[in-house]
């Protein structure tokens, strides 16, 4: 009952500022810019699918950090984190309370505008008289779904433990945006420096590494087994960030100077 209590407090925060409405514009506008824009698949796309995942695994990481950047260092910054400690509950559980609010709020909204971008693709016929390309199956689809969902509860559990260090709430995004290396180009120049550019080849152990890598990902999603290497590894780095940010959380100095 305690967890449901933060959770419903959680879930009030989040729409009292505007962070569910800014999110929700967000994934629509991103999901329009692919379908109606220059940003969406060109004559030199190979598939619809790369210029989803692309676009959405650019920006989902921002939009982890967007919900889960202040979720300790706010309430210090508004000289309401100590009045909450008060209350009989575990910080463990404030936190866990915090991250389901946040996966809540956002990982259901990104999975619905997906979805419905999937079917409203083939409906309109736009996949035909825009894109002259062909719509993957939704096998592959919904996976490209979960790995991005996945990924948006990782950066939420990310920016959460974060928070617990930063200074203001500031601080707290810009420092864990430097977590977002391993979507970008320099993830797979990393990849290419260490040998590991050929993905499909590695062992899993290698495999649970990289999970977080934008060019295994995009693997995965070409290969069953390689989908449930790489959602299940993410679940559990999510779940250990989480953990690690409970116990560091029971054993901090909350004192916000």
């Amino acid at each position: 009952m305690k967890f449901v209590a933060v959770l419903q407090k959680e879930m009030r925060d989040q729409v009292r500022n505007r962070k569910l409405l800014f999110a929700m514009l967000f994934v629509v506008g991103m999901a329009y810019l692919i379908m109606y824009t220059e940003a969406g698949p060109t004559k030199d796309s190979i598939s619809v699918l790369d210029a989803f995942f692309d676009m959405f695994r650019m920006f989902c990481p921002f939009l982890g950090i967007l919900m889960g950047m202040d979720a300790v260092i706010g309430e210090k910054e508004r000289g309401t984190l100590e009045l909450v400690l008060t209350k009989p509950l575990s910080r463990t559980t404030l936190l866990l309370g915090k991250f389901a609010a946040c996966a809540i709020s956002l990982v259901p909204l990104l999975a619905i505008e997906l979805i419905l971008a999937y079917y409203w693709a083939q409906i309109s016929g736009i996949s035909t008289y825009r894109w002259q390309l062909p719509m993957p199956p939704l096998g592959q689809w919904l996976a490209m779904v979960a790995i991005l969902c996945l990924l948006c509860a990782l950066y939420i559990a990310i920016a959460i433990f974060v928070s617990l260090y930063a200074r203001s709430t500031t601080s707290s995004a810009l420092m864990s945006m430097t977590t977002i290396m391993p979507g970008s180009p320099l993830g797979t120049e990393i990849l290419k420096w260490v040998g590991w550019s050929d993905v499909g080849s590695l062992s899993w152990p290698y495999k649970i590494i990289i999970s977080m890598f934008e060019k295994y990902q995009e693997y995965a999603l070409t290969s069953a087994a390689d989908f449930w290497v790489c959602a299940l590894s993410l679940v559990s780095l999510t779940a250990i960030l989480l953990l690690v940010a409970g116990w560091r959380f029971e054993k901090q100095d909350t004192t916000f100077r």
